[in-house]
């Protein structure tokens, strides 16, 4: 089975790989970093806004 690639314009993708790919029912979301969509700027305050932006841009990939 070929995997299906797929990348969100909504979320930058930086570097050499795809947002998420999809195989055998299962989806496999990459790495997310804290990168706001909108200005591509790390959200670097504290732990807790991070963590909110990553779960964020996860959300967004998801839906």
């Amino acid at each position: 089975m070929i995997p299906k690639k797929f990348s969100i314009n909504k979320i930058p993708s930086y570097g050499p790989y795809n947002t998420c790919v999809f195989i055998k029912g299962f989806l496999f979301v990459s790495v997310q970093i804290a990168v706001d969509q909108n200005t591509e700027k790390l959200v670097s305050n504290h732990i807790e806004m991070e963590t909110k932006k990553v779960m964020d841009n996860i959300e967004i990939i998801l839906s």
